[in-house]
C-alpha cells in the first residue's frame, strides 16, 4: 500500500465523497443496524468510550454519533482534512495518521470502522491492537469488501486491491481473541451512463481502483468498448459491483 497516495487521492475526493459514495452510505447504515441488533438495544451514552477509524468525512461518524450517543469520540483518519467536518463536536478528538502506526486510546467500549479495513497492509496486526484496546466485552464493528467488488474494472484493467474472504476476516477476529458474532455478505451493484461515468465515480470516492494503470486515448477507448459489450444492463447502462462484509465480534468479558 502507498499510504502517501492513498491519502493523496482521499483528499481530492474529500468535497465529492458523500455525494457520490451511495453504497458506502448504505454500508454505514447497515453496519450500525447489524451492532445495534447484535448488541441489544442500549440507552443513551452506554458506549461511553468509542473510537473511529477511517472516518473521512463523517458518513459513517455522523449516524453513530446521532444513534450511540458516545460521550468520547475518538476519530481517524489518514487525512488531516478530514479534520474540518469535526470541528464543532465537543465529544470528538480527531487524530490524524496511518492507524496501522498510530496508538489506539485505551478502554475502549466499541471501536467501529467502515468500508476502510481493505486499505490496511497488516489487517491482522491492527485486529490484535484493537482487541488490547477494547475493555472486557467491548466489541469492533468492521465493514469492508469481499472478492467481487470492482471485479469489472479488475477484469479489464489488472487493477485492484486483494480482498480477503469473509471467512479470512472472521479467522483473523478470532486470532486477536474476538468472538465474531456477526459475519454478513451483500452484493450491491450500481449502474451508470457510460463506462467513463464509472471511473468518474471511483475518482468521486478516492477509490481509484485502476489508479496505476496508464490511461491513453486509445486504452480508454478500449476500455469503454469493452465494458459495454461484457457489462451492460437491459436498459443500456453498464454496471459495476460491490459486495459489502459486515462484522461485528466482542472481547471476551472473562479473561
Amino acid at each position: 500500500m502507498e499510504k502517501a497516495s492513498i491519502a493523496q487521492r482521499f483528499s481530492r475526493a474529500l468535497s465529492t465523497y458523500d455525494a457520490a459514495a451511495t453504497v458506502q452510505a448504505r454500508m454505514a447504515c447497515r453496519l450500525l443496524q447489524l451492532l445495534r441488533k447484535t448488541a441489544g438495544e442500549r440507552p443513551p451514552h452506554s458506549w461511553r468510550h468509542v473510537a473511529e477509524v477511517g472516518c473521512g468525512t463523517g458518513l459513517l461518524s455522523r449516524l453513530l454519533r446521532q444513534q450511540l450517543q458516545p460521550e468520547k469520540l475518538w476519530l481517524n483518519d489518514l487525512c488531516p482534512d478530514a479534520a474540518h467536518a469535526f470541528a464543532d463536536w465537543p465529544e470528538a478528538t480527531f487524530r490524524a495518521g496511518d492507524i496501522e502506526t498510530l496508538p489506539l486510546p485505551d478502554s475502549l467500549d466499541l471501536i467501529i470502522s467502515g468500508a476502510t479495513l481493505q486499505w490496511m497492509e497488516q489487517p491482522a496486526l491492527l485486529l490484535e491492537r484493537c482487541t488490547a484496546a477494547l475493555r472486557p466485552g467491548g466489541r469492533v464493528a468492521l465493514s469492508t469488501f469481499a472478492p467481487g467488488t470492482l471485479a469489472e474494472v479488475r477484469h479489464l484493467t489488472g487493477q485492484g486491491l486483494p480482498y480477503p474472504e469473509p471467512d479470512t476476516w472472521a479467522g483473523m477476529l478470532r486470532h486477536a481473541g474476538l468472538q465474531v458474532e456477526q459475519c454478513l455478505t451483500e452484493e450491491q451493484c450500481l449502474t451508470f451512463n457510460t463506462p467513463t461515468d464509472v471511473l468518474r465515480h471511483l475518482q468521486l470516492t478516492g477509490v481509484t481502483a485502476a489508479g496505476h494503470y496508464r490511461w491513453t486515448p486509445r486504452r480508454l477507448e478500449a476500455f469503454s468498448h469493452a465494458y459495454r459489450h461484457q457489462y451492460s444492463t437491459p436498459d443500456g447502462c453498464v454496471k459495476l459491483t460491490f459486495r459489502p462484509v459486515y462484522l461485528i465480534a466482542q472481547k471476551n468479558i472473562m479473561p
